[in-house]
């Protein structure tokens, strides 16, 4: 097998316990290839992890030193196969073809046991611990963005439609309730998780336009593709003009009064 990193967790009782010092030996009659002093691990939850520098194809012997009668310390090795929401970028570069991007869509991004949530695609679902919860059911906003960029580029225009309406519907819970944005937002409860207010929890406005089929080029100019995916009558007012996209028209008023009715789900430039 390749050689691979290891993962050293050690848990203690007391948060003031000294950390352990461990030795990783890939031969028992030389000399340890990698020493772990205290002041090597980085913290978390009722303990301390480290991630060797050093890559290892066998172990001989691991050596621990200092270690509190109560705490335990776990070697294990680093997990790759994990999926998480990167792995569909590729449909926003536009790497697979026709026929793998409906596999992706179908059997891990509209599947519930996978990817599909109320509140948006979350970063790790596979994950299940407790504690892990705030980083694996955690919606970022940005991620989604490309996610339903690259539905579009598919012509998957109503699963869009419905990320959309995921992830707006966690943001306006959270501004109504705590009047705020936040980093990242739960993929099951809506909550909001992380910074108050940060940018990566805004709207995302730019997408919903895209799927709307609404691309404003300025107060005179407008473009129109497809059809409103939403199960809704969507406004959109800019300087005077006043976009109305029905379910099966579209009405553009501009500022001098003037309005035209599109129902050809073509794509067109309306201007004055």
């Amino acid at each position: 097998e390749a050689p691979i990193r290891l993962l050293v967790e050690v848990q203690t009782q007391s948060p003031g316990a000294k950390r352990p010092e461990v030795r990783i030996h890939q031969f028992s009659t030389k000399a340890p290839d990698e020493v772990i002093s205290s002041g090597d691990y980085q913290w978390r939850n009722n303990g301390s992890i480290y991630t060797t520098k050093n890559v290892y194809p066998k172990l001989a012997k691991v050596v621990v030193k200092d270690l509190g009668d109560e705490d335990t310390v776990t070697i294990s090795t680093l997990d790759f196969t994990t999926e998480d929401h990167t792995l569909f970028t590729p449909l926003w570069a536009g790497v697979p073809d026709e026929g793998h991007a409906q596999i992706m869509i179908g059997r891990a991004l509209l599947d519930s046991k996978r990817f599909h949530r109320s509140f948006g695609v979350p970063a790790c679902p596979s994950l299940k611990q407790k504690e892990a919860e705030a980083v694996s059911q955690a919606v970022h906003l940005p991620w989604n963005l490309l996610i339903g960029e690259g539905l579009l580029r598919y012509g998957f225009r109503a699963d869009a439609a419905r990320l959309v309406a995921h992830t707006m519907t966690a943001v306006i819970q959270n501004l109504k309730q705590n009047r705020a944005f936040y980093a990242r937002y739960h993929a099951e409860k809506g909550t909001g998780i992380g910074e108050r207010n940060a940018l990566s929890g805004l709207a995302p406005v730019g997408l919903f336009l895209k799927v709307l089929g609404v691309e404003i080029l300025s107060s005179t100019r407008v473009r129109l593709e497809g059809s409103n995916p939403f199960p809704w009558d969507v406004t959109i007012t800019y300087r005077g003009l006043k976009v109305i996209r029905g379910g099966n028209q579209t009405e553009v008023v501009f500022a001098n009064g003037k309005s035209v009715t599109v129902k050809d789900a073509e794509s067109t430039v309306v201007e004055l």
